[in-house]
């Protein structure tokens, strides 16, 4: 019976443990159009008109297209991770994208992504999901 038990107790643990490798990649494929831009340093916010232009599209396969007024500007690969956060320590989802190595803190709400400078001063870009 203690077999049994301790082979259980086993089995938990080591799947405890388990996470799926893309549980926070999944969240955010998709196609992004960029609504806000918050600038932490002085503490203003710069309002994106609703005909922004600027979309970002993020691919299962760990791919990205920034497109403006609807041509391919950028385009690379993305990483996701997790970092320290500067301001609270905790560990936290992050992304980089492309060449670029420093990573943006992000978090998804329904169809909302909010990425942040990993900085003291903050910032951030507020991208609503499209079709």
């Amino acid at each position: 019976m203690k077999f049994f038990f301790g082979l259980l107790l086993l089995a938990f643990v080591l799947t405890a443990g388990c996470k799926k490798t893309h549980s926070f990649n999944d969240s955010l494929v998709g196609n992004w159009k960029e609504v806000m831009l918050y600038d932490g340093l002085t503490g203003r916010t710069l309002l994106i008109l609703t005909d922004s232009s600027y979309v970002m599209r993020l691919k299962s396969d760990s791919t990205y297209d920034l497109n403006i007024n609807g041509a391919n500007d950028v385009s690379g690969a993305y990483t996701t991770h997790s970092v320290r956060n500067l301001v609270s320590g905790v560990l936290s989802p992050a992304i980089t994208l492309g060449p670029d190595t420093s990573s943006l803190l992000y978090r998804v709400y329904k169809d909302t992504l909010d990425l942040q400078r990993n900085a003291i001063d903050g910032g951030a870009y507020i991208y609503i999901r499209i079709k």
